[in-house]
């Protein structure tokens, strides 16, 4: 975190930025390994590849963070953690963990099925997995982890909520984001697969429509802890008691940052998907007409809006700031979609997106802690073949031109 860092440099940190420490255990971790790296595999090299992953990504150094992504999804997949019926021999601590890594790169397969233009990100799951799978059987245990033994599992001591709570309503959010939950699905053979969705704009267009009504009505039954208005709890009493109460506010407070960030930019990119898609009857071009279905959805892009600007402004920053760039960024999504407003300069919607986007503005300056220019959304890798191609006819071009000018 950008206030840690600035800490760790005031005690003579060796690092000049975040960057830079970043890439320091990246060529350490890349340097210690062996040929046979890989040849003995486990939850722990997962871990690590993830990790590096997420540094990566938020030092911005994000080609380096696809490679480390890819890394781990092949170690998921090689250690089966989205098949449940494969975790038979492993003890109670493996067998969370996996879950939780499971679900940790399930997050990352929604936010490259519902944020992948150019289709250059390889996926964790294909959508015949997500058909067939259950996610509740993959749910961790709803139980802290210090409950968790390799031969047995305590039973919670008391009713009130902890943190795997918050992860596994997190954990719902992004999976009613691509598909029902299964003990609400109803009668699943009569739902379109993705191949149909793909054929049938129509269909693809109801199934998003259904996947926004299902989010927006997910967190009706949250605990107290992770409900947008959650307050400080006030203890006249000082010592470990105390303290140990902050630091569970501390830490729920920045789960519920996340929880709802997530649960609005959710929605906001799913209406983004259906606005991209024709709708309606066809004109003269033979597409479907964009600014009619914008108009007609702008009053939910507005609820959105207005709900995630109400949360970041009742979450104090210093909670706000371990949910990293992940969060400014999907702030940042929910305001590009205010900028493809129906309306004109006159009329009061126009007005209202102009205010949000003033203020969503306002929060990102203080959110946004980059170090560098983000480019998640722009081509930064080059082609090294492709453009020795495009010099060579550049110069073919050009000595074509001059030899012609001389002729003249």
């Amino acid at each position: 975190m950008p206030s840690k860092f600035r800490r760790y440099r005031e005690h003579g940190f060796a690092f000049e930025s975040r960057k830079a420490f970043v890439l320091h255990c990246y060529s350490t971790l890349s340097s210690i390994r062996g040929v046979d790296y890989f040849d003995e595999i486990s939850f722990n090299k997962f871990a690590i590849s993830y990790l590096m992953d997420i540094a990566l990504f938020q030092a911005g150094l994000y080609n380096l963070s696809r490679m480390a992504e890819v890394e781990c999804i092949q170690l998921g997949r090689l250690l089966h953690l989205h098949k449940v019926e494969e975790y038979a021999g492993l003890n109670q601590i493996e067998m969370q963990l996996r879950k939780k890594g499971f679900w940790m790169l399930f997050y990352s397969f929604v936010h490259a099925q519902v944020q992948n233009l150019r289709k250059e990100r390889l996926m964790f799951l294909d959508p015949l997995m997500v058909e067939n799978m259950d996610p509740e059987a993959l749910m961790p245990l709803d139980i802290d982890d210090e409950g968790i033994f390799e031969g047995h599992v305590l039973p919670r001591r008391s009713d009130e909520p902890c943190l795997t709570t918050g992860y596994i309503i997190h954990s719902r959010v992004f999976w009613l984001a691509i598909h029902s939950w299964r003990s609400e699905a109803g009668d699943e053979h009569s739902k379109p697969c993705y191949c149909e969705q793909t054929r049938d704009k129509s269909k693809r267009v109801d199934h998003l429509t259904q996947r926004v009504c299902d989010l927006k009505y997910s967190l009706g039954a949250l605990p107290a802890e992770l409900r947008p208005w959650a307050s400080q709890p006030h203890r006249s009493d000082e010592g470990s008691q105390a303290h140990d109460a902050a630091t569970r506010f501390s830490q729920f407070a920045s789960m519920r940052a996340n929880l709802h960030v997530t649960h609005l930019w959710l929605q906001s990119i799913l209406l983004d998907q259906i606005d991209s898609l024709p709708h309606g009857e066809p004109d003269g071009l033979g597409e479907g007409k964009p600014l009619a279905t914008l108009s007609a959805r702008w009053a939910e892009r507005e609820a959105i809006s207005s709900q995630l600007l109400h949360v970041l402004h009742a979450i104090s920053p210093e909670h706000i700031e371990p949910n990293g760039l992940h969060l400014a960024y999907k702030v940042r999504d929910v305001a590009v979609g205010l900028l493809s407003c129906p309306f004109e300069p006159h009329e009061p919607a126009f007005v209202r997106a102009a205010e949000y986007v003033r203020s969503f503005t306002a929060v990102l300056a203080t959110l946004d802690t980059s170090e560098i220019v983000s480019t998640t959304n722009l081509q930064t890798w080059i082609d090294t073949d492709r453009e020795r191609g495009r010099k060579a006819d550049v110069e073919r071009a050009t000595g074509m031109a001059m030899h012609g000018w001389d002729g003249d």
